[in-house]
């Protein structure tokens, strides 16, 4: 998931977030066995610093949890 977000790929992330698997990865990316980089970025992080609007809004709408804090 980190992987498709930072490259911008919309239709991959869609199919992910299709899935219960893709849905609970949102859900519980602020827990660390989830995170990818060594900051402890979720997936919306990655949408956020790449100042992917769209992207950003899926994952919201998908269930990522706004109050998240990297390192």
């Amino acid at each position: 998931m980190h992987l498709a977000v930072y490259h911008n790929k919309q239709q991959l992330v869609a199919r992910i977030l299709g899935t219960p698997e893709g849905k609970e990865l949102v859900k519980y990316a602020d827990q660390v066995e989830f995170c990818l980089t060594e900051n402890q970025d979720t997936p919306l992080h990655i949408a956020a610093s790449r100042n992917n609007f769209e992207m950003f809004m899926n994952l919201i709408e998908n269930g990522a949890k706004l109050n998240t804090y990297n390192v």
